[in-house]
C-alpha cells in the first residue's frame, strides 16, 4: 500500500510590513492548492489586515495589478482583486480608492461586452465586475447607483446583454445588505 504524499506548510513572511501584493498572490494560490498551507493563511491574513498602513498600500497595489490584467483584456487574479476591495475604512485615500473601483468596474464592464460568444449569466469578467461593485456600494452606496445608472445607459438590451444579469445580482445584494439589521449579515 503506497502512503500518501505529505506536505509541510511553506514558511510565510515574518515582516508583513514587506509583503507585497504579488506576494499576497502567490501566498494565497498557494494555500488555496494545499490544504496543508490553510491554518498558517489564515493567521497570516488576520495579522496582515490588522495592519491598516500595509493593508491600504496593498489595497492599491492590488489595484494596480487588477488595471495591468484588465488593461491587457484578461480577468485579473482573485487575490489582486481581493486586495483592491479591501481599503481600510479610515484611510486618507478613500476618495481615490472610490475612483479606482468605479474605472476598474467600467473596465470589466466593457471588456464583458467585448466577449465574441455570450457568456451567459456568468463567465469572464463576472467576478471582477461583481466584487468591484459591491465595493464600491460598500464604500460609498451614492456612487455606487451613479454608476449602476451609467452601466444602464451605456446602451445594454436588458433581453440579450448578460451584463444586465451581472447588474441585477449586484443590485439584489445591495438591497439585502443595506435592509440587514445589524447581525443579520450586514456589511461592517
Amino acid at each position: 500500500m503506497e502512503s500518501l504524499p505529505t506536505s509541510t506548510p511553506t514558511p510565510l513572511p515574518e515582516d508583513l510590513r514587506l509583503v507585497t501584493a504579488k506576494d499576497f498572490i502567490q501566498i494565497t494560490e498557494r494555500a488555496t492548492a494545499n490544504a496543508v498551507e490553510m491554518p498558517g493563511y489564515k493567521r497570516f491574513l488576520e495579522k496582515l489586515f490588522a495592519v491598516p498602513e500595509v493593508r491600504e498600500r496593498l489595497a492599491f497595489e492590488g489595484m494596480a495589478i487588477a488595471w495591468d490584467s484588465l488593461s491587457a483584456g484578461t480577468e485579473p487574479p482573485g487575490p489582486a482583486l481581493t486586495l483592491a476591495c479591501m481599503l481600510p475604512k479610515d484611510s486618507r485615500r478613500v476618495a481615490e480608492h472610490t475612483d479606482w473601483l468605479e474605472k476598474l468596474a467600467f473596465k470589466s464592464f466593457e471588456l464583458r461586452k467585448a466577449l465574441l460568444n455570450s457568456p451567459g449569466q456568468h463567465g469572464p469578467f463576472c467576478l471582477p465586475l461583481m466584487m468591484l461593485l459591491t465595493a464600491l456600494d460598500v464604500r460609498n452606496p451614492g456612487r455606487f447607483e451613479s454608476m449602476m445608472s451609467s452601466l444602464k445607459a451605456a446602451g445594454a438590451d436588458p433581453s440579450r446583454d448578460s451584463r444586465w444579469s451581472v447588474l441585477k445580482l449586484v443590485e439584489d445584494s445591495a438591497r439585502k445588505r443595506r435592509n440587514a439589521g445589524p447581525g443579520e449579515g450586514a456589511d461592517s
